[in-house]
């Protein structure tokens, strides 16, 4: 079984609750639709502490997870860990696996249901992807946690430090953008010392140009450009029905005073 899960990554100072939204919904609503929209994904769940993404978990079919323990939030790997294995617990329960598990971002919601299955293709290919991850060009950024796009629209770690510049161009450097993963259970379950070990060896490239998690109030503009331009429209909510007009009575007719 693939399954996707909502989860909280950043830590927006602008928007500590998760308050932040676009045309009409939280921005935690978006990857919940791509999730809905994706041919790949047969269940979706949700680990969030914020009620914005709460409630869209329920209105999208999520199922919400409950949070680990703090020790077990620190860094992404325990994170991951745990999220694997309560959905492994749960999917169980059907008499499922877990196959594949899609981390979604609930500050990123500039993803489609199209780059979803993407990612899940590539990984159930013949190509040996151990995961995909979605990442976009910035050439001017400084090569910290970068990957190098080598054959195939495989990417591995950029070893080297400082600005790309030109030779970061012509390397095709790409940028983490952290707003999909397609991961392996058995390399999140994995005793790995790497600190992304998680994604395997041989990753693919989920390239996706434009836009990254939200953090600032003046990307909103950006985010439902975009947003419109794949298909997205303005929420519409329908008016609360008001109670009809109830016909009086016809009032009796007056006796005559004796």
């Amino acid at each position: 079984m693939i399954c996707s899960a909502l989860v909280d990554w950043l830590d927006a100072a602008d928007f500590p609750l998760g308050d932040a939204s676009a045309l009409g919904r939280p921005l935690a609503a978006y990857p919940l639709m791509a999730a809905k929209s994706s041919a790949r994904v047969h269940r979706s769940f949700a680990l969030s502490c914020l009620q914005s993404a709460k409630s869209a978990a329920l209105q999208y079919g999520a199922v919400i997870l409950d949070p680990p323990p703090p020790n077990e939030q620190a860094t992404p790997s325990p994170l991951l860990h745990f999220i694997a294995k309560a959905i492994s617990r749960e999917v169980a329960k059907e008499g499922e696996r877990l196959d594949l598990l899609i981390i979604l971002s609930a500050q990123a919601p500039a993803v489609t249901g199209a780059l979803i299955d993407s990612g899940v293709d590539a990984v159930m290919g013949k190509a040996g992807f151990d995961s995909a991850l979605s990442a976009s060009r910035l050439p001017s950024w400084t090569a910290q946690a970068d990957l190098q796009e080598v054959s195939g629209g495989a990417l591995e770690l950029w070893t080297e430090r400082g600005p790309h510049g030109e030779a970061g161009r012509n390397a095709q450097i790409w940028n983490p953008n952290w707003s999909l993963f397609v991961l392996k259970p058995d390399l999140i379950n994995s005793e790995n010392s790497s600190p992304f070990g998680w994604l395997g060896k041989k990753i693919y490239a989920v390239k996706q140009h434009g836009m990254w998690p939200i953090e600032y109030p003046w990307q909103i503009a950006a985010l439902e450009s975009w947003l419109k331009q794949h298909g997205v429209s303005d929420a519409v909510y329908a008016p609360e029905p008001q109670p009809q007009t109830q016909k009086s009575a016809r009032p009796a007719p007056s006796r005559p005073l004796l």
